[in-house]
């Protein structure tokens, strides 16, 4: 303190003589007193240690060594006893790396008011510390994390601010919780430096480990050591699947209605062309119908029994594919004047298949352009029309391009009565263990509760997803509408916590573990 008072009495004379004069003052020791700066000053007491902790920061090149405490006692500031200090007065400043640190940890509650002095400076800037700083456990145990490996130890940011090797640590197998107690730590257990953080490990059915803290010096056996459970990580499976309804073909029964006028050996080329053009997709043929008889006239007489045409064309369904599939009858007349045809007949077959469960009726009219409006009016619509281009190969061709682009077609069932299944053949050895649905595109509907769901090979498990069925789409250019989800399936340690943060168990949340 003298040496203090005299530098003070120094400092005053200087800045007496500086008042009194015109030059302007240089302060040579501006430079040193810009690195004595403090950058940061904490005060931390750890009840679990029974240890109060004061640092002050500076930078890397600040002149420290002749730095003395201070602390207020009964209103005056006193010097604390450097030797006092359990650990290094100038330890590395782990917390802020490319500082230097000045360092003061006695046994006990000492939280004061502390500052810094220089015996060239005096007072250093933002050296104080309040007496009021909250107490606050220096808690080491959790600053571990257990892999399915090795034993890692992360120093947490409390832990950091005592001296890391005046700590060590062990660790042991135990088979409940409640087996991790301090009494439990045998004098013959090895302990390791906090430097040394990682150990291997054997794993153990339970997956239960208990480590513990002390600090070096405390190796009687009187001494506190701090213990906690850690936990193997929870085994998991990641597992990516999609999934895609079954698309069947829609059964295609097909009838034809031949209504030419030309000459015998004109119209039996016509009506092969056409009849040929049907071979280019699968379907059933039924028996054609000829209009214009064989001599391939047209009178004012020309009909047939729509009634009769409907009965043979769904009793052809009826015999083809499962009750479940949709079933599609194609009534094709094909004509090469524009004259009057038997619509009312066509449109009455029509709409009897369609008056049937699962069946479709379609009218495709093969006709001149010059037909519609002259021997079909526009209000009667048909399902598909192909112009009569003139040239028979041209028109075949154009039909056969518009069949390839229409039929067959084909039916993917969806909806929330579609199970999906959680698992494929190709996972095994799951029986027992449990699964979790992590994403999935569409969503997964709300009814299913999926965030911990047991194996069973006798019955697997499903959810739903909301989706639309696609019905009688074209085959040609149909792209199957597939669900794609990712799985976790818990192999082991299925109720220990999940990392990276340890808040959540993995049998316990929707969440998987990444």
């Amino acid at each position: 303190m003298t040496r203090l008072l005299k530098n003070a009495q120094s400092m005053i004379a200087v800045l007496f003589f500086a008042a009194c004069t015109s030059a302007e003052f240089v302060d040579p020791n501006e430079t040193l007193r810009n690195q004595t700066a403090v950058q940061s000053a904490t005060v931390i007491y750890s009840s679990q240690e029974n240890l109060t902790f004061a640092e002050w920061s500076f930078r890397a090149d600040a002149p420290i060594e002749d730095v003395e405490i201070l602390e207020r006692k009964d209103g005056t500031w006193v010097q604390v006893d450097a030797a006092a200090s359990l650990y290094d007065r100038f330890p590395a400043c782990s917390a802020r790396p490319g500082t230097r640190c000045l360092r003061h940890v006695v046994r006990g509650d000492a939280r004061q008011e502390y500052q810094l002095a220089h015996p060239t400076f005096g007072v250093l800037r933002r050296s104080a510390t309040l007496r009021q700083v909250a107490a606050r456990t220096i808690d080491l145990t959790a600053a571990f994390a257990l892999g399915n490996a090795s034993l890692e130890m992360a120093v947490t940011p409390n832990a950091r601010l005592l001296a890391a090797r005046a700590y060590e640590w062990t660790i042991f197998a135990i088979s409940s919780t409640e087996d991790c107690r301090a009494d439990n730590f045998a004098t013959s257990l090895v302990w390791k430096p906090v430097a040394d953080t990682s150990v291997s490990v054997a794993r153990t059915d339970r997956g239960l480990f208990c480590h513990g803290v002390r600090a070096r010096d405390q190796r009687d056996e009187s001494a506190q050591i701090v213990v906690a459970v850690v936990e193997m990580a929870p085994e998991v499976r990641d597992v990516s699947r999609t999934f895609s309804p079954e698309v069947r073909d829609d059964p295609l029964v097909v009838k034809v209605i031949h209504d030419e006028n030309a000459t015998p050996a004109g119209c039996a080329r016509m009506r092969t062309a056409i009849d040929a053009t049907l071979d280019a997709i699968p379907h059933t043929r039924l028996p054609t119908i000829g209009l214009s008889g064989a001599v391939c006239a047209m009178t004012d007489s020309r009909t047939f029994d729509a009634n009769s045409v409907a009965y043979e064309m769904v009793a052809a369904l009826e015999n083809l594919g499962t009750a479940n599939d949709e079933k599609t009858g194609v009534l094709l007349y094909a004509s090469n004047v524009s004259y009057g045809a038997p619509q009312s007949e066509m449109l009455a077959a029509r709409s009897a298949i369609d008056a049937n469960r699962g069946m479709h009726g379609a009218l495709w009219l093969v006709v001149p352009q010059t037909a519609i409006g002259v021997g079909f009016p526009r209000s009667m619509r048909a399902d598909e029309t192909v112009f009569w281009i003139g040239d028979v190969v041209e028109t075949a061709a154009a039909l056969r391009e518009r069949l390839e682009e229409k039929l067959p077609t084909v039916t993917q069932r969806w909806g929330n009565t579609v199970p999906v299944p959680l698992l494929g053949e190709e996972l095994t050895g799951v029986d027992g263990k449990f699964v979790k649905l992590c994403t999935s595109v569409p969503q997964v509907s709300v009814t299913a509760t999926l965030h911990q769901v047991p194996v069973s090979a006798a019955s697997p498990p499903t959810f739903t997803v909301a989706g639309i069925a696609r019905v009688r789409e074209p085959k040609r250019s149909f792209v199957p509408t597939t669900v794609r989800y990712a799985l976790q399936v818990c192999d082991r340690y299925c109720d220990h916590a999940a990392p990276p943060t340890y808040l959540y168990r993995w049998n316990q949340d929707r969440r998987c573990f990444r």
